[in-house]
């Protein structure tokens, strides 16, 4: 087996960039200082820019690091060591320029000189290499008071370095208890595959946005949670900083906005929303089985088009009075696309929503209530032919001896007919 020592410097330079998780990228230059072409890339270095392996190998250094000499080159001077930093911007595929700090470390391979710069972001909240003490305490300070669990875990071996006290209570466990153990030593994961996934794509990415799974406590109990992550480098360590959001009180919104939106699809009533200048903003499933529109049909309507009794504006200022009371109801006709009608009974609100003005509309088919109304006043128009049929005298008294009607045998004995009532010439009580 070769000694490491057996390998070109060159070559030895493309293994590190390979195996190491820092943005690395390998460039080689001759004597006089010109060339700079890319000839290694870290992964990582391929996530942070978005270019490709091969699109960076095809590349010169000035193209990924934007120059600042005088000459256009880039500033960097290499000490006795063989090694060199200075800052410049990183340019990205998407045009975004990044400010970084970069060390340089020199191999001279006689006709050319092979450089491997390690690259830092400045943006990374905990990339200083000097912090101010007054900083630290803010920064320190800010961690533990967040209301979102935050963990600090080591990326190399994955155990906790710190939580903050939102992490205990939708845990259950103490800092003492975590510090120094894994996510897998506490049982933390309720889905094993989550996890992998969740790895991968930190791994790919160097960062996680919203990754939602569901996370055990101490005593087994499982919390739906909101997951973001990042890789950050202080010093020469590599952590993971993730922020955990507890997701049960959106999602038991969730589910209350989606059980009573069903409540509303399913309610016998038909239910519109309209807005103030009378256009469909909403309709139940109700309301399409009684109509016979789509609810696609609907959401391009406005209420004249299915209400024939009112105009446009007769609708509009009925809209507005609506407004003015707060609520009312009234019975109306509703045409279906034959053209047939049925008479409604509506019950109309008006509710204003982050500004939003809207007219909530309870809609019921009355076509069976006339029906029995218009027999019921048949049967009385019946009744009252049997009675004035007959060829007796024929009175209708209540318990306090007032007469309440009679035939006509009887009015034309005295009685006659005032209004829709019947009294006595004298008095209406014997």
């Amino acid at each position: 087996m070769p000694d490491i020592s057996d390998i070109p410097p060159s070559n030895l330079c493309q293994v590190i960039s390979h195996l190491i998780s820092d943005q690395i990228i390998v460039f080689s230059m001759d004597k006089e200082g010109r060339g700079g072409r890319v000839i290694s890339v870290s992964d990582t270095a391929c996530s942070r820019t978005g270019y490709s392996r091969e699109e960076l190998l095809r590349m010169n250094i000035e193209d990924v690091l934007s120059p600042e000499g005088s000459d256009g080159s880039l500033p960097f001077e290499i000490n006795d060591d063989g090694i060199g930093e200075f800052s410049s911007r990183l340019k990205r595929a998407d045009g975004v320029d990044i400010p970084v700090d970069i060390r340089v470390v020199s191999i001279d391979e006689g006709e050319k000189l092979i450089y491997m710069a390690i690259i830092w972001e400045k943006s990374d909240p905990m990339n200083s290499k000097e912090e101010p003490e007054e900083n630290s305490d803010l920064n320190r300070a800010a961690f533990m008071t967040s209301h979102d669990p935050i963990m600090v875990s080591n990326l190399k071996d994955g155990k906790i370095i710190d939580v903050n006290d939102a992490f205990i209570p939708i845990s259950g466990w103490t800092r003492e208890e975590v510090i120094g153990r894994t996510t897998m030593d506490i049982d933390l994961w309720c889905r094993i595959d989550d996890r992998k996934a969740y790895v991968k794509e930190l791994e790919r990415r160097g960062k996680v946005r919203d990754f939602q799974t569901y996370l055990k406590d101490r005593n087994g109990d499982e919390h739906p949670v909101s997951l973001s992550a990042s890789i950050v480098t202080v010093g020469n360590e590599r952590y993971i900083v993730t922020i955990c959001r507890d997701l049960r009180d959106t999602w038991e919104l969730s589910r209350l906005k989606n059980l009573a939106f069903q409540t509303l699809e399913k309610d016998d009533s038909m239910i519109l929303w309209i807005d103030m200048e009378g256009k469909v903003y909403y309709v139940n499933e109700t309301v399409t089985g009684y109509l016979g529109y789509t609810k696609k049909e609907l959401s391009r309507m406005y209420l004249w088009d299915i209400y024939p009794t009112y105009s446009k504006s007769k609708l509009i200022n009925f809209l507005k009075e609506v407004k003015e009371k707060g609520s009312t109801s009234v019975e109306t006709v509703m045409k279906r696309p034959d053209g047939r009608t049925f008479p409604a009974e509506v019950y109309l609100n008006h509710l204003e929503l982050d500004g939003e003005e809207i007219i909530f509309a309870f809609v019921r088919d009355i076509s069976e209530r006339r029906r029995m109304e218009n027999l019921l006043a048949k049967s009385r128009m019946f009744e009252r032919g049997l009675i004035d049929s007959t060829l007796d005298s024929l009175l209708l008294i209540n318990r306090e001896g007032v007469i309440l009607t009679c035939n006509a045998v009887a009015a034309g004995q005295g009685w006659r007919r005032k209004g829709r009532s019947y009294t006595s010439i004298s008095s209406c009580t014997i």
